[in-house]
């Protein structure tokens, strides 16, 4: 795990050791950010949208976005912003992109493997369609701009756990076993695929079975799995409460600093609300840029929005890195490549500009 910090006591704390929050930590985000340091400037004129709906998990990837909502940050830029969990976020993404693409929700956060799946299906010419309960990877649709970077994979965010005692202790145990994924055909798939290949071992050869995080405990003790993939925070509640023992951590190799969430609205979105987009992008990035230089505001702020995360967890959880300024195009290519290699694009040109729309451009 990464290193551990104890939380300050209270909320009013954490804003005193802040200081003046918008000029909190350092303007530069050398840690995994893409060579600039300048937060976007906010909007010259008023929103066109005041309500804003963003869809995301209950994961460490959206430390920005929560830092964003705890402090009022989108509350200045004169923004009502809803954080909404839906319980199938985390186990069908795709059917969250559908519905964003017709409208129903405002702004994601989520993994690359989906926006560039749903992406290239488009480019080709599927169009999104509301009628599909649980829909694959093929069947997703949006025309969409990935207007922010949420997060980058740091040691400790993600690995893969048995039960104390387990057969399986190495790695070349892995070969035959049943792993236990959150999602079909999304970032967790690609990481332990790529990671078993980078060790000799076929991804073909095991059997990926879904769970939600919360419910991999479960799935372990009555052997419906045999692994389980965990991020934070649930790597830091297994290891916490004694009940899994980490086998493997999963930055290393082909998915050392592998780049895991972003944020998106639809091209069409970005066009409608420019000024909506530009505020709200404004104070994510402050959002981000706290929560990659002050721990101990991005652990009350995950107290605050994350359910059933206390600050005893809030202390142990390995945060990642949050980068600011414009989304780093190589970034998302580095997905597309990997996603080709295992199977989850039909082409073999994926252009990470076609989710790069018009904000990349503004000033």
């Amino acid at each position: 795990m990464g290193f551990r910090r104890h939380v300050l006591p209270t909320a009013l704390a954490v804003l005193t050791a802040c200081g003046i929050v918008a000029g909190c930590g350092s303007a530069d985000t050398a840690n995994g950010a893409n060579g600039t340091s300048a937060i976007p400037p906010g909007p010259a004129g008023k929103p066109e949208k005041t309500n804003i709906v963003v869809n995301t998990q209950p994961t460490v990837d959206s430390a920005g976005l929560f830092v964003a909502q705890y402090l009022g940050l989108f509350r200045d830029e004169g923004l009502n912003v809803a954080i909404q969990d839906s319980p199938r976020t985390s186990q069908n993404f795709e059917q969250v992109i559908n519905d964003q693409a017709l409208d129903t929700i405002d702004i994601t956060a989520g993994n690359y493997v989906s926006y560039i799946e749903a992406q290239d299906n488009y480019d080709n010419g599927y169009l999104p369609s509301g009628n599909i309960q649980n829909p694959g990877w093929q069947q997703i649709s949006s025309d969409l701009d990935i207007f922010a970077e949420a997060s980058v994979m740091t040691p400790g965010y993600a690995g893969l756990f048995v039960l104390p005692g387990s057969p399986i202790k190495t790695i070349a145990d892995l070969k035959g076993t049943t792993i236990g994924i959150n999602a079909p055909d999304d970032y967790a798939y690609l990481m332990v695929a790529a990671f078993l290949e980078e060790n000799d071992i076929s991804y073909k050869s095991v059997t990926f079975v879904y769970y939600p995080f919360q419910d991999m405990q479960k799935a372990l003790d009555s052997r419906a799995i045999q692994v389980a993939f965990l991020a934070e925070p649930y790597v830091s509640e297994a290891e916490e409460t004694g009940g899994l023992t980490e086998l493997t951590n999963l930055d290393e190799g082909m998915t050392t600093n592998f780049p895991i969430e972003g944020y998106a609205v639809t091209k069409q979105w970005a066009q409608t609300y420019p000024n909506a987009l530009l505020a709200f992008t404004h104070a994510l990035e402050e959002g981000q840029q706290i929560a990659d230089t002050n721990r101990a505001v991005a652990e009350q702020a995950m107290i605050h929005e994350i359910p059933g995360i206390t600050q005893q967890y809030a202390a142990l959880v390995t945060l990642e890195n949050y980068p600011i300024g414009p989304v780093d195009p190589t970034r998302i290519e580095r997905v597309a490549d990997d996603m080709q290699q295992f199977q989850l694009l039909d082409g073999d040109n994926f252009n990470a500009q076609a989710l790069l729309g018009d904000t990349q451009t503004l000033p």
